[in-house]
């Protein structure tokens, strides 16, 4: 969600699989409650009328955030099919096409995404869970994709003016397998982003042999999980990144999440209020999970936000603050996670002031948290 046209009210996209009654990469639907007589949300398809338009593919994911700093929410919309996509608010609720300017890499094959400063230079980042090859079979089957094309794990570094550098190899993140969702969060409070992927599928569809076999009846018009009927089903270990300076350290066996399995969705919070986050995880033909995180001493505070009107909870709010690794920002978003923003302080006692940049203000208002 998000107020994309800058009314005040919070709008919606809704990411949609190719064919479920023809949404193809997804619709917008535009929030008509502050136009309204009686103040009552009601929606409205704006998905051509705000210059989306229909490109198809199957969307899995999507998120907003002011990627090009001009406080107007962007879109990126990640797709299993067709490459991703970004769209540039322009304001008055339309949007113009970014792909091909914004990444230095076509983008194909993707999962889930997290947005977050993961280089702390105050600009939102994209990281996108993808299918990058963890056996010889596998990259096989990877090295068939056109050049420039990749279906690797994508972490994209904002430079500005809505462009992005493509690292997830350079920070050692680029092949783990078929991730589907992802998280970034300070999971260990220290004051640095973290980045959690869970992994698995529910046919092995990077496998050499499996993808020539389904290549008929791809191309006959059957549906992918069709094609490849034949295939086993695909069980991946999860990863959990540390952030750490310059970079990451891979911690998934200390934080639990190396135990394969068929994930293919999940959110962070902190459930039970103990200052650090925990997460729900959805798992294929299981029930949903929650992973409490036992981390030791944990130093975090979280900021709700109470706006007046219909955004209530401040969503697209940036904050500022100076934490235990230097000056940090984080987003106040909805989808995927209460909103609510979690803020590691590390080994410090407090933290000494925050300042909020609403989504209807360019000016930060400071706040001086309690201890």
């Amino acid at each position: 969600m998000a107020d994309y046209d800058g009314d005040g009210d919070l709008d919606l996209f809704l990411a949609a699989l190719e064919g479920a009654g023809g949404s193809g990469a997804g619709k917008l639907f535009r929030n008509t409650a502050a136009g309204s007589a009686d103040g009552q949300p009601r929606f409205v398809e704006a998905t051509a009328d705000a210059g989306l338009g229909a490109p198809g593919g199957s969307a899995v994911d999507a998120a907003w955030a002011d990627f090009d700093g001009d406080a107007r929410p962007d879109l990126y919309i990640a797709r299993a099919s067709g490459g991703d996509l970004v769209f540039r608010n322009l304001g008055e609720g339309k949007f113009a096409p970014a792909s091909g300017r914004a990444f230095n890499r076509q983008i194909r094959a993707s999962g889930g995404v997290a947005v977050a400063d993961f280089d702390a230079d105050g600009r939102p980042d994209l990281f996108r869970a993808g299918a990058g090859a963890d056996s010889r079979a596998r990259l096989l089957a990877e090295i068939a994709a056109p050049p420039g094309v990749s279906p690797q794990n994508g972490l994209f570094l904002n430079r500005g003016a809505l462009r992005f550098q493509e690292c997830a190899a350079a920070y050692g993140i680029a092949r783990t397998g078929m991730m589907r969702a992802a998280a970034a969060g300070d999971f260990d409070a220290d004051g640095r982003i973290d980045l959690l992927a869970l992994a698995g599928a529910p046919r092995d569809f990077l496998h050499a042999d499996h993808t020539a076999q389904a290549a008929p009846a791809l191309r006959a018009g059957a549906n992918l999980l069709a094609a490849y009927a034949g295939a086993p089903v695909l069980a991946q270990p999860g990863r959990a990144w540390r952030g750490e300076a310059g970079g990451f350290a891979d911690a998934s066996v200390d934080w639990g999440l190396d135990a394969p399995g068929v994930n293919l969705a999940m959110a962070a919070a902190d459930l039970d209020r103990d200052g650090d986050l925990d997460l729900i995880e959805i798992g294929l033909g299981a029930p949903a999970r929650v992973l409490a995180n036992a981390g030791t001493d944990p130093r975090g505070i979280l900021v709700r936000l109470r706006g007046t009107g219909w955004n209530t909870f401040g969503i697209g709010a940036r904050l500022e603050f100076a934490g235990a690794a230097g000056q940090q920002v984080r987003w106040i978003a909805a989808g995927g996670s209460e909103p609510v923003a979690h803020l590691g302080l590390g080994k410090a006692e407090s933290l000494a002031k925050l300042d909020v940049v609403w989504p209807s203000a360019r000016a930060p208002r400071t706040a001086r948290p309690a201890r």
